[in-house]
């Protein structure tokens, strides 16, 4: 019998056993704690990237939304620019002058021709004041592009203070169409020219 297995008895054994369990718990409670790091530190990256993806979200809902903010402005702006570039600042008063009513001599009327030099066509209706608050209507009717309407204020010897307006067509503002229509125009009427001073020829 080897020496070495009589010195092992039932106790010693016992010992031994129990040291190489506690061995194998020790070995296995480490390899766990490994893993469980491991799990955490991936459980750690996951969470991260899930952050950082919700950042990167945020980031791109927000540059969307200043994006649909600026385009929404840009269309108001052309809009805008539609309304006055295009729009009745075109209407423009082209002449103002004395002439002599056909039919009726010497009955002269205070004649003003008005151009329409936007590109669009406009239903318009036209009045002349006489004051603030005084004033006849003219005329109404469509003025196409490149068209001009004559319209008769008048006798040239009547002060009066201006010609106005108002005009609609389509146009892509937002601009609320006013009382009269979409577009005022205003000019001032000035004094009409006096009539040229005729020459008589006497006869000796």
């Amino acid at each position: 019998m080897p020496h070495w297995l009589a010195w092992l008895n039932v106790d010693r054994l016992g010992v031994i056993v129990a040291l190489a369990t506690a061995v194998s718990a020790v070995v296995y409670a480490h390899r766990q704690t490994v893993i469980a790091q491991g799990a955490q530190a991936e459980a750690k990256r996951s969470a991260d990237a899930a952050e950082e993806q919700v950042r990167i979200a945020d980031a791109a809902k927000a540059e969307a939304q200043r994006s649909a903010e600026a385009a929404l402005k840009a269309v108001a702006m052309d809009a805008r620019r539609d309304h006055h570039d295009y729009g009745a600042s075109r209407v423009e008063l082209e002449n103002l002058e004395r002439r002599e009513s056909q039919g009726i001599p010497n009955v002269p009327s205070y004649i003003a021709t008005v151009r329409n030099a936007s590109p669009r066509e406009f239903m318009y209706r036209a009045r002349v004041y006489y004051t603030a608050n005084s004033y006849s209507d003219l005329k109404s009717g469509t003025m196409r592009s490149g068209e001009t309407v004559e319209l008769h204020l008048g006798s040239p010897d009547v002060e009066y203070e201006r010609l106005e307006m108002w005009l609609d067509g389509e146009c892509s503002c937002d601009q609320p169409d006013g009382a009269e229509g979409h577009w005022q125009r205003s000019f001032l009427v000035p004094p009409a020219p006096r009539q040229p001073t005729r020459r008589v020829t006497v006869l000796r």
